[in-house]
């Protein structure tokens, strides 16, 4: 995450920690160049991977970060990455739908809370019956 999606993340994180689970809250705090090695040292670690970005998910820094995770490291992801964006809409100019626009804590908390019920669903190569090129 990155600016006001971070502290939505903080809020978040605190609401998942009084049910028993943790989360790592990464602030980018810059996006050009985006130094993906905190993030992929996370995945690494808890398989899981959530976007916060106060951005459309198209073309925007959360799907940078996905793309940047797939590429570095494919098979680490327990199950399908998450993004938590804004609607692909335009821009609400009343306050009655802003508030269904704009990403709160609580969709962080219900994107991390279904992702965690997810079961692992890594690809496990020992059981693929793919001949691979020159085996």
């Amino acid at each position: 995450a990155s600016g006001y999606s971070t502290k939505l993340c903080v809020e978040a994180a605190d609401q998942l920690a009084d049910t028993g689970a943790s989360c790592d809250v990464i602030d980018l705090r810059v996006l050009n160049p985006i130094d993906p090695q905190v993030i992929i040292e996370s995945v690494l670690r808890t398989g899981r991977l959530l976007v916060v970005d106060g951005d459309w998910s198209n073309c925007g820094v959360a799907g940078e970060i996905v793309a940047r995770v797939a590429e570095t490291v494919p098979t680490a992801l327990k199950g399908p990455a998450r993004r938590v964006t804004l609607a692909d809409a335009p821009a609400p100019t009343s306050g009655p739908l802003e508030r269904l626009y704009y990403p709160t804590a609580d969709d962080v908390v219900t994107a991390a809370r279904d992702m965690l019920a997810e079961p692992d669903a890594r690809f496990d190569d020992s059981k693929s019956t793919i001949r691979r090129w020159g085996t």
